[in-house]
């Protein structure tokens, strides 16, 4: 077995070269952007609309963080058992906790979901036009925490009509780089 492998580009489309762009930039110093970048959408099929009545995210409820709240932060085995336990409790093979968001419409089930991966959250989207009985999965181009965090929380149904999604979000970019205990402007 060879402890190098070659790289692949399996999938070559748009939303696949931005993520990876996203994902390296998040590694690169910080740039700042201007308001108006960080409040533009990074995908065309993506668009925004500003709501008065916003859900909260400090609301919504995670299983696995409610029943540990209460145990020491180094009782691992306690913590990962009920981890587990959490995870074990499904929806269509998807961790209940995982799941930002369901909706069905006309008999058309979908649900918003992100992955459980050390190296990025992704949001999928899986759709099943008969019910349950049958799914496919499709890549959003979103990623956790980066420029978006999706709100299982909204009080916004998940179908806005047979042909559209909807799902409440914070944009989380920074526009301005925060430096604490020393100015910017300091005199060397």
């Amino acid at each position: 077995m060879s402890a190098f492998s070659q790289q692949t580009d399996g999938c070559k489309c748009i939303q696949f070269e931005k993520l990876k762009d996203s994902l390296f930039s998040s590694h690169l110093p910080f740039l700042s952007v201007t308001e108006q970048e960080a409040l533009t959408p990074p995908f065309q099929y993506i668009s925004v609309k500003y709501i008065k009545q916003n859900a909260h995210s400090e609301n919504i409820i995670d299983p696995v963080k409610q029943r540990t709240k209460d145990l020491p932060y180094d009782n691992f085995d306690a913590i990962y058992a009920i981890r587990q336990e959490e995870f074990d409790k499904k929806v269509s093979d998807i961790p209940i906790p995982l799941i930002v968001k369901t909706g069905q419409l006309n008999g058309t089930v979908a649900i918003l979901y992100t992955t459980d991966s050390f190296l990025s959250n992704d949001y999928y989207l899986r759709i099943s036009k008969d019910n349950g009985k049958t799914w496919k999965n499709y890549f959003t181009g979103l990623v956790a925490n980066q420029h978006y965090f999706l709100k299982s929380n909204s009080g916004y149904p998940l179908w806005k009509d047979e042909n559209h999604l909807q799902i409440e979000a914070d944009i989380t970019r920074m526009t301005q780089h925060h430096v604490y205990g020393a100015s910017l402007n300091m005199p060397l």
